[in-house]
């Protein structure tokens, strides 16, 4: 199980991952696909910075990997942005980690069902377990800088989002987070010097 780092009181991943969880997997699949299309054109997120697997169980991980450590807090944020932009709720897609629920390992099998939890494409089509060795992890402080600069400017204003965004219990200001990447960014630098 992967977990967050907590050094320097922050909690830091270089990864996080988006658990969709659903009784149906093609409402799955479907959720999966229009997150990873938000991803794309919204974010500019490449298909060769994350990852999708299957849960082993009733649904799927897309994970997105991180080339520095980022707090949590401005992942959480940038997922509350996904949730509003997809429509879907904290219910169907659920954050991890966090310092409560880490997330399952891919490739491993699920203590139930006795399925691995391999890796998919677009076409949910298992493909090569060596597909991780090309991931190549999205720049922590370009992310924050078009999250900040690009994306969030045009949701800042509107009340929905406002709205939604705060049924979900995460701590601190949206663009205090993506601001504050710099000095994670620090943080990181840091934590690898140790």
């Amino acid at each position: 199980i992967f977990a967050p780092l907590n050094k320097a009181d922050k909690e830091v991943t270089k990864f996080f991952t988006l658990d969709f969880d659903f009784t149906d997997l093609n409402l799955a699949k479907k959720a999966v696909n229009k997150v990873l299309d938000i991803m794309e054109n919204v974010f500019e997120i490449e298909e060769d910075s994350y990852r999708v697997n299957f849960s082993g169980n009733k649904g799927y991980h897309v994970t997105i990997y991180f080339d520095n450590y980022i707090s949590l807090n401005t992942l959480k944020n940038y997922y509350k942005m996904l949730l509003f932009l997809s429509g879907y709720s904290a219910s169907d897609i659920e954050f991890r980690p966090t310092s409560k629920h880490g997330v399952k390992l891919p490739l491993s099998t699920h203590p139930t069902t006795k399925k691995v939890a391999h890796f998919v494409n677009r076409n949910f089509e298992e493909v090569s377990k060596y597909t991780l060795l090309n991931v190549k992890p999205l720049n922590v402080e370009d992310f924050a800088e078009f999250v900040m600069e690009e994306v969030f400017p045009k949701y800042k204003k509107d009340k929905d989002f406002k709205i939604k965004a705060s049924k979900i219990r995460i701590t601190g200001s949206m663009e205090d987070s993506f601001q504050h990447v710099l000095s994670d960014t620090n943080l990181s630098n840091r934590m690898k010097a140790e």
